[in-house]
């Protein structure tokens, strides 16, 4: 890795993006041309609001690589940042049809595709039920409950894969002791995984949205029993489980779509 992209990386990592931005132009400009820098030219436009510039850039990315799914992760974000739901769900969808034909023998890249699967599933549901808002449209409102769904199971298979990955090859003859391992392997990996919290906070939304109210709570307060107030979103987990028992109790309260993080 040269130095410019050092520099790249750290700029980007202290939220300087403009900085980021006049380096990766100044790497173009000496004739070094990869789909990534492209990629995090994109980034940086829409980290600082420049969403026409964000997809040309993304786009350029998308016709220089083959890892279509994460520069079209990336373009349904910056739709939904601008509103155009349609767009944003075409680039989810497009991207999910492609990771579901993907196969791969490497276990890494395995778990990288499910990691990427998983958001993009959690993105779709947030842009579906934005654009169930916009169009007064009630099935999309369940379509974006069963995306939550799946983002919330594609991240326990992961769980199960590295769990199984990491304890079998110590424990492969202590069956139950195994069990207990792998149970508490699960449970660090949700903790550590910062979209575990994020995730299930959108699913308990959504449900709260739909009218279960008692899976919703449910959902929220599992969460919370796998992380404590030294977790990075503990604040955010227990404000949303008070967000939903106060509109419960207060009916008056319309529309809670506020309970969305993205």
């Amino acid at each position: 890795m040269s130095d410019d992209i050092k520099k790249v990386y750290f700029n980007i990592k202290n939220k300087d993006f403009k900085n980021a931005i006049e380096l990766l132009f100044k790497i173009e400009n000496q004739g070094k041309n990869f789909w990534m820098y492209d990629y995090l030219k994109g980034f940086c436009f829409s980290q600082i609001r420049d969403f026409s510039s964000s997809l040309y850039y993304y786009e350029k990315a998308l016709n220089e690589t083959s890892d279509k799914p994460l520069i079209l992760n990336a373009m349904g974000s910056a739709y939904q940042k601008i509103h155009n739901y349609t767009e944003s769900i075409n680039c989810y969808d497009n991207a999910i049809e492609l990771l579901d034909k993907k196969e791969t023998a490497s276990l890494k890249f395995s778990l990288y595709q499910k990691d990427l699967l998983s958001e993009l599933f959690n993105n779709l549901g947030v842009a579906l039920q934005s654009n169930s808002c916009e169009k007064k449209t009630e099935y999309l409102s369940w379509n974006s409950l069963i995306a939550h769904y799946n983002s919330i199971t594609i991240l326990e298979e992961t769980f199960k894969i590295i769990a199984n990955k990491k304890v079998q090859t110590v424990f492969c003859n202590k069956r139950e002791f195994f069990k207990n391992q792998k149970e508490n392997v699960i449970k660090e990996l949700r903790f550590k995984t910062e979209n575990y919290t994020l995730f299930n906070v959108n699913l308990a939304s959504q449900l709260f949205r739909l009218g279960e109210i008692e899976k919703s709570k449910k959902c929220i307060i599992n969460c919370i029993k796998n992380i404590n107030n030294s977790h990075k979103f503990w604040n955010l987990a227990k404000s949303s489980l008070l967000d939903i028992l106060f509109i419960a109790n207060n009916k008056g309260v319309e529309n809670p779509n506020n309970l969305f993080f993205q």
